[in-house]
């Protein structure tokens, strides 16, 4: 009897529950945002602040001239860039309205890139990571997908093709303390000669190197890339003074020219693409025996080429803002000189932002029976091969991450960085840091760049072969995709023509216009099964609508046109509204 009562007592339970559950639902209603509180939305959501009271464009909506949704996609257009890359300055409500939209699409697009910091990403970079701040603006990943928003003549897909590198525009706050443009530079005296003048640098130095330099009066002068020309000199430790180096021979070789951007602080107030920048190391550098005996180049480079491009041919097309040098020191996870070995040291942390921050994805991106075929038969290795190989290309749920990364990141197997010295690799270091390329060597059997999944190791050439790499991972709708790639190039190119990333790029826009996330992960896989049975009807119905929209992108091409889609959506301009049941308070 007390067991058929308790299973009577869960049954009415159960039924109440039931009745509550569905009466909340029926008291939760969408209803269409007012035209006047759509336009309010979309200008916060858009320039991150509210309208002012005046705002012409608010007031055609409270006069009924226009809907919300016009007025949304007229202040879209609005903010956009002009031809010139800064904002449109005609009124000040166009400039008002330019410039916080610039800053504010800015930062939400930082949030969505991984990492940014030099300081922590570079083993062994320690205190020349400063200059690096200074020299290569960390920002500039985020600062492409701003352009590729605000830029009416962008096509998205040059975010993965520019050859040329914009420069952020910025204005000098007045309450700023700082210079216009950093110059933390070089070691030891500098005169500094712009315009025919000539003024003497306050250092301060720590270390070996000089953490920062004072122009008291250089504010207005340095408003433009400066030859920069200085004597070396070393700290003499003992006196704690300055000396001169007597490694350096007289003449020419005691003096340098260092010809680079300063980047800008402030508010932002355009994206531009506009002159050269080279960097000059000191000309002893190119004399280091450790480079000499690798055949590496340590010419003035361009700042504003993209890696690919500044190692062969500049014209064309570029490997976009994966082979920046920014994006490839913000994401290189190695120390100096490294050389891929093909096994243990290969640039994977660059692989895995490159999902992470473009496709919306973390590893593994490939199922256990797609890396099962590429697990090595330990059964006839020696010892010695096996240690070569790795562990990790023993066993398959290792291999599917390390069959996307390794494969991968043999297309930068070349890419390595360097602090330049004065002299030698054991004397005094250079003022920064810089990318360089590892030639290829043409004498190397080309049997020797077999690919990663038929090789059981790779020798200590591999760092000199050519950049073969293999893009492999499993789309979001579970195509396998295995594309060859042969340079950073052509994975820009190849990745362009994917789905993947403007189903990406459109997630996050969808996340900062409604603050709703959609996941794209491979719903064929079985490793994903929980994931697939906890989403609710209206989880796919959300997660469609992306894919939809990235179609779209994929084909017009235009991210402002896809944030007008969003915000014409129910998900934007509707609001949940929730009606008191009977006997509820109100």
């Amino acid at each position: 009897m007390y067991t058929l009562y308790g299973f009577s007592f869960k049954i009415l339970f159960l039924q109440f529950v039931m009745f509550n559950f569905l009466q909340a639902q029926l008291l939760s209603v969408s209803e269409p945002l007012s035209d006047e509180a759509l336009m309010y939305k979309c200008f916060a959501h858009l320039t991150g602040v509210r309208p002012p009271l005046s705002h012409p464009i608010l007031a055609k909506v409270k006069s009924g001239q226009i809907k919300g949704i016009q007025a949304c996609e007229e202040l879209m257009d609005q903010i956009q860039l002009k031809n010139n890359g800064l904002v449109d300055s005609t009124d000040s409500v166009k400039k008002t309205d330019g410039i916080n939209a610039l800053n504010h699409l800015y930062r939400l697009q930082k949030l969505y890139i991984g990492s940014q910091d030099y300081c922590t990403s570079l083993p062994d970079a320690g205190q020349y990571c400063d200059a690096l701040t200074d020299v290569l603006d960390a920002s500039i990943p985020s600062i492409i997908l701003t352009e590729s928003i605000l830029n009416p003549q962008r096509k998205f897909s040059e975010v993965f093709t520019l050859s040329r590198i914009p420069r952020a525009e910025r204005e000098l706050s007045s309450s700023s303390k700082f210079i216009q443009y950093s110059a933390r530079l070089a070691r030891g005296f500098m005169n500094i000669s712009p315009g025919g003048a000539n003024y003497n640098a306050t250092l301060y130095k720590t270390a070996g190197f000089i953490n920062s330099i004072t122009f008291p009066d250089l504010l207005v002068n340095l408003q433009s890339p400066t030859v920069v020309q200085f004597n070396v000199i070393d700290l003499n430790a003992a006196t704690n003074s300055f000396g001169v180096d007597n490694n350096l021979k007289a003449g020419t070789e005691s003096s340098y020219a260092i010809e680079t951007n300063r980047i800008k602080i402030g508010t932002l107030t355009g994206i531009v693409y506009d002159s050269n920048y080279s960097l000059r190391f000191p000309s002893m550098a190119a004399k280091d025996a450790h480079f000499k005996t690798e055949g590496i180049n340590l010419a003035p480079i361009d700042l504003r080429r993209t890696l690919d491009t500044q190692f062969s041919d500049p014209e064309g097309e570029g490997g976009g803002v994966f082979s920046t040098q920014e994006y490839m020191m913000l994401n290189f996870g190695w120390s100096y000189n490294f050389k891929a070995d093909g096994a243990v040291n290969m640039p994977r942390r660059w692989v895995q932002s490159l999902f992470s921050d473009f496709l919306c994805r973390s590893l593994p991106v490939v199922r256990e029976t797609d890396a099962r075929p590429l697990v090595l038969n330990s059964s006839n290795m020696s010892e010695a091969d096996l240690a070569k190989a790795g562990p990790f290309r023993l066993a398959s749920n290792c291999t599917a991450c390390h069959a996307t990364m390794d494969q991968l990141a043999g297309v930068a197997r070349n890419i390595s960085w360097h602090t330049p010295s004065f002299t030698n690799d054991n004397n005094a270091p250079g003022a920064t840091i810089r990318m360089f390329q590892w030639p290829v060597d043409s004498t190397l059997n080309a049997t020797s760049n077999t690919p990663w999944r038929n090789i059981a190791m790779t020798g200590p050439a591999f760092h000199r072969l050519p950049p073969l790499g293999r893009l492999f991972y499993r789309s979001y709708d579970g195509r396998l995709i295995d594309i060859q790639i042969t340079s950073l190039k052509e994975l820009g190119k190849k990745i362009s023509e994917l789905d993947d990333v403007y189903t990406c790029a459109v997630k996050k826009q969808f996340k900062n216009l409604t603050n709703i996330d959609v996941s794209l992960h491979d719903v064929g896989d079985s490793a994903n099964a929980n994931i697939n049975s906890s989403m609710t009807p209206d989880d796919w119905e959300k997660r469609n609508f992306v894919i939809s929209l990235g179609k779209d992108l994929k084909s017009h091409q235009k991210i402002s046109t896809t944030i007008k889609q969003i915000i014409k959506s129910k998900y934007f301009s509707e609001r949940v509204k929730h009606i008191s049941s009977p006997g509820e308070s109100q």
